[in-house]
């Protein structure tokens, strides 16, 4: 925890005092007094422009606390307060931020344009060398980060997604093992929320869970689990409400008999099904069910647990009517036209993409009407995500370490590579950086 006092002028503030967070060296916390009682702000940013932040105050002392800065760098403000006749400024004063550690991941960026995702950040799980969530700015300097002590790593546990917390206060974010355990009820998924000064605010250990999760806005958590019948390993969506309390939404085994997987080894390892994405939609109040053995996404009645519709794989809804199906496929966006799936692809084909599809959801037709394939291509085994951004889509081929954002023709914008040996999971945008 470092502190300094800083002198304000005019006189109708105080010195102000500048701590950095003992655990985050990115955010710091500055407190000042005014010689009356008034509203009092700060305004901070690299250099002037300033980015107003609001402060707490109880009469006449005021604080105002900032994250998401970039470390070992110095940062410019000045204090503000509402007067009769205007606003009061102090000049132009800087602190410094604390040093950046040593151990985390790097990330490399290249761009075509300086005012490509200008103000945006990523809130970034990463696994392998490295194992927690990131956030990164579109520089790729880091600006937070939590990397918990990995557990038993004969099931390589890995990070998967991460969101804002529903208070405003840190990130929440999963690891889970990639490997089932025996039994697979057993098996480690533990949910982290972190503030931005670093505590460790709650871990909830979820066993039987698996691969990804979503953080409703009632207290809820959705998550995928394991759900073993007759020797068989499928999935099921459950929900644990705020006071502890769980309930089954829906279950691969009320709309399938047992399907094969394939090969027996892959069963073994992942389960028949292997859902891999869960994602929700508010304004329908549904979740869409990624399940990678099956080729198939799902969209599930979250009041019910009716199956809406299976889209893609043996049993699909839908007939596709120009372009060609997903298969292994992860992560989905919602998009004006339909979705944008990424598309693992098969291991004989060798070859990763996204695909956006127009959906039809009362004729049950959809078309492909856009496709993304890197140049040289290539194939990306593990996870894989996909967002609309505006215009553009940012592809992230989790397994390679590496995310495009590709403009309609496929043309590069934005790529951010990190550490070899390190993957990506599911990136969550945020704004206001």
């Amino acid at each position: 925890m470092i502190r300094l006092l800083l002198a304000c002028a005019p006189t109708f503030f105080s010195e102000v005092e500048v701590e950095v967070a003992e655990d985050m060296p990115t955010m710091v916390t500055l407190r000042w007094t005014t010689a009356a009682r008034a509203d009092s702000w700060v305004e901070v940013g690299p250099s002037t422009p300033y980015v107003r932040v609001e402060a707490t105050s109880d009469g006449r002392q005021h604080e105002a606390t900032i994250w998401g800065l970039r470390g070992g760098e110095t940062h410019h403000f000045r204090l503000g307060a509402a007067g009769e006749e205007g606003p009061t400024f102090t000049e132009d004063q800087v602190f410094e931020t604390g040093p950046m550690p040593h151990d985390l991941p790097r990330m490399t960026v290249d761009r075509v344009d300086a005012d490509v995702l200008a103000g945006t950040a990523f809130l970034a799980p990463v696994s392998g060398q490295h194992l927690g969530v990131v956030l990164m700015d579109r520089d790729g300097e880091l600006l937070w980060w939590a990397m918990p002590e990995p557990w038993d790593v004969t099931y390589s546990p890995a990070a998967v997604h991460a969101f804002l917390a529903p208070d405003g206060d840190g990130v929440i974010f999963n690891l889970f093992d990639a490997h089932i355990r025996d039994p697979p009820e057993t098996s480690a998924f533990v949910l982290y929320r972190v503030g931005w000064d670093g505590q460790l605010r709650e871990e909830l250990s979820l066993p039987g869970g698996h691969h990804d999760f979503y953080p409703l806005a009632d207290g809820s958590i959705a998550y995928l689990a394991y759900d073993v019948r007759d020797g068989h390993v499928g999935d099921k969506i459950v929900e644990r409400a705020a006071d502890g309390t769980e309930r089954e939404v829906w279950s691969a085994w009320d709309q399938w008999d047992w399907y094969p997987a394939g090969e027996a080894e892959m069963e073994a390892e992942f389960g028949w099904s292997h859902a891999n994405a869960l994602d929700y939609l508010p304004e329908e109040d549904a979740y869409v069910v990624g399940f990678r053995h099956l080729n198939a996404l799902v969209k599930v009645d979250r009041a019910s647990g009716e199956t809406l519709w299976v889209l893609g794989g043996d049993y699909s809804d839908f007939t596709l009517a120009g372009g060609s199906w997903f298969t292994n496929q992860h992560q989905v966006d919602l998009t004006e036209h339909g979705l944008l799936v990424f598309d693992n692809g098969s291991t004989d084909d060798g070859v990763s993409r996204a695909v956006e599809y127009r959906v039809d959801e009362e004729t049950r037709e959809v078309e492909q009407i856009w496709t993304y394939v890197a140049s040289p291509p290539f194939y990306n085994a593990l996870l894989g995500d996909v967002q609309r951004l505006g215009d553009d889509s940012l592809v992230v081929w989790s397994a390679r370490g590496r995310a495009d954002l590709v403009d309609e023709e496929g043309e590069v914008l934005w790529r951010v590579n990190t550490d070899l040996g390190t993957a990506f999971g599911y990136l969550t945008v945020v704004e206001g950086f």
